[in-house]
């Protein structure tokens, strides 16, 4: 089995309707659909097809929707992550990794 990169099952919902299949317990976390090896391009190109039928404001509109409300949801999370990474620099073990790269 070939693994096919698409929407989450959620985003999946929004823009065209087919409910997610619940295969087990867990299962609508996933990210990706399972679909027969060899078939990958065939099932994306069947995707971005329907995608494409729908008009093209409501998708517009229904992919900013989402994004903003993800950009909320990491836009607290940002600003803690860069001060961290930044305070991470002046660590005394990333200086002598960083000398030990510039050396080469």
């Amino acid at each position: 089995m070939a693994v096919a990169h698409q929407p989450p099952a959620r985003q999946e919902y929004i823009l065209l309707g087919d409910r997610p299949v619940r295969r087990r317990r867990g299962a609508h976390r996933r990210r990706h659909r399972v679909v027969p090896t060899g078939t990958v391009v065939e099932e994306a190109l069947a995707l971005a097809q329907r995608v494409a039928k729908l008009p093209p404001q409501s998708v517009r509109e229904t992919k900013r929707l989402l994004n903003s409300a993800v950009h909320a949801a990491i836009g607290g999370l940002l600003d803690s992550a860069i001060a961290t990474e930044t305070q991470s620099f002046d660590e005394p073990a990333f200086q002598a990794n960083l000398a030990r790269m510039r050396s080469k």
